[in-house]
């Protein structure tokens, strides 16, 4: 698959019922539509795709210029900056893992998307489209979502089993406190020749992948009704003032202000 060219992409006419901000979390997925706030610069781990509602974004990826764009894809753990003349983004987070990157359509290629800009942010509002109807009851959770977004399942790669047990704990429980030394258990390696597998099959360093899904545990929290302090706590960080520089540093934003923009956000989470 190296195209969404097959696609249709002229998005439905929503009414005012319908054009709810609302977010979709699987455990390798994520998609948002809502308010996109004023981020400063952030390095997200997952791979990141915007796209605009109506009016164009701006978007500086790395050390790059400003661009003005349709739609963006940046790469995991990569710095960048967006901007929006509207309130309102489109973003979808895709755990890269377990994905082959360079047999993703070009369109979802960090640097071929620019070509491909105005067919994947048409692709994402159709999509938005039949979330936003199917939101009411189990029907939003329920949508096959590489499907819905891509028209099939995107390209995946083997993982070492040892390294993907590995991930696996980290997955289930990002507020846990599994070390590189528990890892290199599990796997019956060495801590060093672990760290070295671990990067080498992932992509990123031990740590920076689970700081990485710990702040992503966050989105399951936005609407809790604790305190940020609680909030902080429960997903695994010691006190809230880490909290806090470690949410600013990958999102670009604080966590008071995440949960304040998801108050009217329609939730659901696919496991």
């Amino acid at each position: 698959m190296t195209t969404l060219s097959s696609l249709p992409v002229t998005p439905p006419e929503l009414g005012a019922d319908a054009r709810r901000n609302l977010i979709l979390i699987e455990r390798n997925r994520v998609f948002y539509s809502g308010l996109l706030g004023r981020p400063t610069a952030r390095a997200i781990g997952a791979l990141t795709v915007y796209a605009s509602d109506r009016a164009p974004l701006r978007v500086r990826i790395g050390s790059g210029e400003w661009e003005t764009v349709q739609a963006a894809v940046v790469a995991p753990f990569v710095e960048h900056q967006i901007m929006g003349a509207e309130r309102h983004i489109h973003c979808l987070l895709i755990e890269p893992e377990h994905l082959d990157l360079a047999a993703l359509p070009q369109a979802l290629q960090a640097q071929a998307f620019r070509d491909h800009q105005d067919e994947l942010a048409a692709r994402v509002r159709l999509a938005f489209g039949e979330l936003a109807a199917a939101s009411s009851g189990e029907g939003c959770a329920a949508l096959d979502f590489d499907s819905l977004f891509f028209s099939a399942p995107l390209p995946t790669r083997r993982m070492d089993p040892r390294i993907a047990s590995a991930v696996a704990h980290i997955c289930d429980d990002p507020a846990g406190a599994f070390s590189a030394q528990d890892g290199a258990a599990i796997c019956k390696l060495s801590p060093s020749r672990f760290l070295h597998l671990f990067k080498a099959e992932v992509g990123v360093s031990f740590r920076n992948f689970r700081t990485w899904k710990r702040a992503r545990s966050l989105l399951l929290h936005a609407k809790s009704p604790a305190s940020l302090t609680d909030i902080a706590l429960d997903i695994g960080y010691p006190d809230s003032s880490y909290f806090s520089h470690e949410i600013r540093r990958v999102y670009g934003l604080r966590p008071k202000d995440i949960v304040a923009g998801s108050r009217d956000l329609a939730f659901h989470h696919a496991g």
